[in-house]
């Protein structure tokens, strides 16, 4: 049995603020694994007080559509800072790197206009 190295980590990594409780998370497949990416991972780190550790999370989505490299997270803390990050899954388990972080503060209110991106 032989494993493919995944060679680096998904680009382009894009964070948008829908609500003061919820972001769109977009990225783009590294370029030579086209076709291979069995999954994705897509994490989310609470910045700040470590108390709230409890709101840190991750989804994996499946690789089915090859145009599809979104995801919507929600639950997160209004007014509270979160690093986001990408990772690839290439075969059974065989995960890559992280993307490089990208960090935003929710809005404390309904006024997305407020946010504040961190790259």
């Amino acid at each position: 049995m032989s494993f493919l190295t995944v060679p680096n980590s998904p680009e382009g990594v894009h964070v948008v603020i829908e609500s003061p409780q919820s972001v769109h998370v977009t990225w783009r497949s590294h370029p030579g694994l086209k076709g291979l990416v069995t999954r994705y991972m897509v994490k989310w780190l609470h910045v700040g007080n470590p108390a709230d550790s409890n709101v840190d999370g991750h989804k994996i989505l499946n690789a089915g559509n090859p145009y599809r490299r979104e995801t919507q997270v929600g639950g997160l803390k209004p007014y509270n800072m979160y690093s986001f990050m990408v990772r690839e899954e290439v075969g059974q388990e065989n995960w890559g790197k992280f993307s490089t972080p990208v960090d935003i503060i929710m809005p404390e209110d309904g006024t997305v206009k407020d946010a504040l991106y961190l790259i």
